[in-house]
C-alpha cells in the first residue's frame, strides 16, 4: 500500500478566496476583482451552465481549481483525470431540497422546475466538477456531524493509499465557504492529514 499525502488546498468564501500550501490569496466583489469562476487563468474553459449552478456547486468548482491550482495539478476541461471526490457538509443539500420544494408549491403541487431538481442531491457539487474537470475517480458524499474533516481527509487518504483513484478531492462546502484538498500518492512535496489539520488550524 502506497503513501497519500495533502499536495494542495484551495478555499473560497463570499469575498476572498486562497491557495493554502503556496499561500496564495485574492479577493472579488466590490471592485475587488473578479469571481473565480470568471477568471480565464483558473477556468480556461468556462464553466457550462454557471448561471444556474447553486452557490454551493459555484463554490465547489472554484475550491476543486484552486486545490488543483495550489498542487500543481492540471486538470484542464475536456480532458479525462483518475481523481475522485469525496465531501461533507453539515446541512446536505436541504436549502436545495427547500428551494425545491417551494417552487413546487408556487406551481400549485403539479410540477417545479427541472433545473431545481437536479441539485436535490448532496453529491450535485460534486458531479458538476466532475463534469467539468473530467475526473473519473470514485464519487461520494459522506454525512458527518460537524462537518468531519479529518474524518474527510483519512478516508480520502485512504482510498488513494489503496489504489482505488491516483487522487482525490476531499471538498467542505455549503452555501457560504468551500474548501478543497487535494491527496495524491508519494512522499515527497506534501504534508501528512495531521499536519495539515493541526498546521493550517483547520478542523
Amino acid at each position: 500500500m502506497s503513501k497519500a499525502i495533502i499536495q494542495g488546498a484551495g478555499w473560497i468564501n463570499a469575498t476572498e478566496w486562497g491557495g493554502t500550501l503556496q499561500g496564495q490569496r485574492g479577493a472579488y466583489g466590490e471592485g475587488a476583482g473578479l469571481p473565480p469562476w470568471k477568471d480565464a487563468g483558473l477556468f480556461p474553459v468556462p464553466i457550462k451552465n454557471i448561471a444556474r449552478f447553486t452557490a454551493t456547486s459555484r463554490l465547489t468548482l472554484c475550491a476543486c481549481a484552486l486545490a488543483l491550482r495550489d498542487a500543481g495539478v492540471s486538470a484542464e476541461a475536456g480532458s479525462r483525470h483518475d481523481v475522485g471526490l469525496i465531501s461533507t457538509n453539515e446541512d446536505g443539500c436541504l436549502g436545495a431540497n427547500r428551494a425545491y420544494f417551494a417552487d413546487y408549491l408556487a406551481g400549485g403541487r403539479m410540477l417545479a422546475r427541472s433545473s431545481l431538481f437536479v441539485n436535490t442531491l448532496p453529491s450535485s457539487p460534486l458531479a458538476e466538477a466532475a463534469i467539468h474537470f473530467g475526473f473519473q475517480g470514485p464519487m461520494l458524499y459522506s454525512g458527518c456531524p460537524g462537518g468531519g474533516l479529518a474524518e474527510l481527509l483519512n478516508t480520502a487518504a485512504m482510498m488513494v493509499a489503496s489504489g482505488e483513484s491516483a487522487g482525490m478531492l476531499a471538498v467542505r462546502a455549503d452555501e457560504r465557504e468551500a474548501l478543497a484538498v487535494y491527496l495524491g500518492a508519494g512522499t515527497d512535496g506534501g504534508i501528512t492529514v495531521d499536519h495539515f489539520l493541526k498546521g493550517f488550524g483547520f478542523t
